[in-house]
């Protein structure tokens, strides 16, 4: 994959949870995201969900898309994170990007 399109994933968290903010590529056109997921194995986790849109046209360029995830646990220790089945950066929490 290209470096570029590798997904990056920052952990931030609240007294509600952990947050997850996710960006990757995929195919532009799509305008609605739904069936989150999330699944903890050790220390993986696992986060996907749906891409789709309304008017069923798509283009062949990659687009970029935001996706935020909130999980009431998580591991203290994160080794590895992928989206939509594609390994991810974890980047750390956002005030230190």
């Amino acid at each position: 994959m290209d470096e570029g399109n590798t997904p990056d994933v920052w952990r931030t968290g609240s007294e509600n949870g952990t947050y997850f903010l996710v960006r990757h590529a995929d195919t532009c056109g799509y305008t609605i995201g739904s069936k989150p997921a999330a699944k903890i194995h050790g220390d993986s986790l696992e986060l996907s969900y749906e891409l789709s849109n309304t008017s069923g046209m798509l283009a062949a360029c990659p687009c970029e898309f935001w996706a935020k995830f909130e999980l009431a646990e998580v591991p203290t220790k994160l080794e590895t994170v992928s989206v939509n089945g594609v390994e991810a950066r974890l980047k750390g929490s956002l005030a230190e990007r």
